[in-house]
């Protein structure tokens, strides 16, 4: 488990400072922790890694569907050229479900989204002035682009520990 919280420190890191999850962090990881899966016999990780990677995958590369689910709900689409999620939060998520299985992905990935409007919407608060603001970007009607890394990886780590 060290590999995923070296990762997840590193990867916290980068995505915050300039706004990447480079795969020379994530994929050493991800083959580590598929050896050792290998050698413990644990092939349920290497599935929950490739169920956190569907999972992940379809958020990244259709966009389109992303925006559908999201004018659904009443929230706002995301902008035009852009991805609701970026590569490395992908490669992330498939890098720590190796170690921890699918569900403390998933799980993780729910209460690392709940961390990000709290956090997110202290922050504009405190640039606006109005705790209006908070509920309009926890209703998704404010668009404002986050480091999600950092939360995906805290969340999971939480969600795994609790397990």
């Amino acid at each position: 488990m060290l590999p995923a919280i070296l990762l997840v420190a590193v990867a916290s890191y980068t995505d915050i400072k300039e706004g990447k999850i480079y795969n020379k962090h994530t994929v050493p990881v991800f083959v580590i922790g598929i050896m050792l899966a290998v050698i413990q016999k644990r092939y349920d990780l290497i599935l929950g890694a490739v169920i956190a990677f569907g999972f992940f995958y379809i958020f990244f590369a259709f966009p389109g569907f992303v925006n559908k689910l999201a004018k659904a709900f009443g929230s706002v689409p995301v902008p035009e050229g852009k991805r609701a999620m970026g590569g490395g939060d992908v490669k992330l998520a498939t890098a720590l479900a190796v170690y921890t299985g699918y569900l403390p992905v998933l799980y993780g990935t729910a209460l690392g989204a709940l961390a990000a409007i709290v956090i997110n919407g202290i922050k504009l608060w405190r640039v606006t002035g109005t705790p209006q603001s908070v509920l309009y970007l926890a209703a998704g009607k404010i668009s404002q682009p986050v480091a999600f890394g950092p939360y995906l990886g805290l969340g999971v780590l939480v969600c795994w520990l609790l397990r």
